[in-house]
């Protein structure tokens, strides 16, 4: 019997379809733009030097192609087996973004970097691969198209959003909450998906 091959109109009355529709908004969104576009401020802020700043970025670009390439292993051991622990190695490593008070502790920041930036690569990967599991056929492009909508609208709002909660509180704490909710929010997405 041949697989079904999707069309947009019946993607979109389908439950999986809003749940990875969410699941990009906080996940690609809010978590990935807001990490992106605040991080080096984050290392700024705690009174490292824009040169080591920009250094621990670097590492985690390096980390985020790396985790992509690992994201492959999801292939065989299942999406859902994999994202779940990529999804909470990264809440886990935001954790430290908590500790991060100032200098004194210059383990945190390389720490933070490269393990969150090769969980989240593998994530990225694991997310489209998933949507192409669900939703295959000639029209995935489509599909997948309005998904990364998603995406589009946490990006717009969270990198506004982090610099407003800085804005406010004078400090990333909040910053870091938001990321944290979006986290726990994608994870529980993610268990219900299917």
């Amino acid at each position: 019997m041949a697989p079904h091959e999707w069309t947009l109109a019946e993607a979109l009355r389908t439950r999986q379809f809003w749940l990875l529709f969410l699941i990009w908004v906080c996940t690609m969104g809010i978590v990935e733009q807001t990490v992106i576009s605040q991080q080096v401020y984050f290392y700024l802020d705690a009174g490292y030097t824009a040169l080591t700043a920009s250094s621990f970025f670097a590492a985690f670009g390096i980390s985020l192609a790396a985790g992509n390439l690992l994201g492959s292993f999801s292939d065989r051991m299942g999406r859902d087996r994999f994202a779940l622990p990529s999804f909470i190695l990264c809440l886990a490593f935001t954790g430290l973004l908590f500790l991060m008070k100032d200098d004194s502790s210059p383990w945190l920041p390389p720490i933070f970097a490269v393990g969150f930036g090769a969980c989240f690569g593998m994530l990225s990967c694991v997310l489209n691969a998933t949507v192409a599991d669900i939703f295959h056929g000639p029209h995935y492009g489509s599909i997948a198209g309005v998904i990364t909508l998603g995406f589009a609208i946490g990006g717009c709002i969270s990198p506004w959003l982090a610099g407003y909660l800085y804005d406010l509180s004078g400090s990333h704490t909040s910053t870091y909450i938001l990321v944290a909710v979006a986290l726990v929010a994608s994870i529980i997405l993610s268990l219900i998906h299917i």
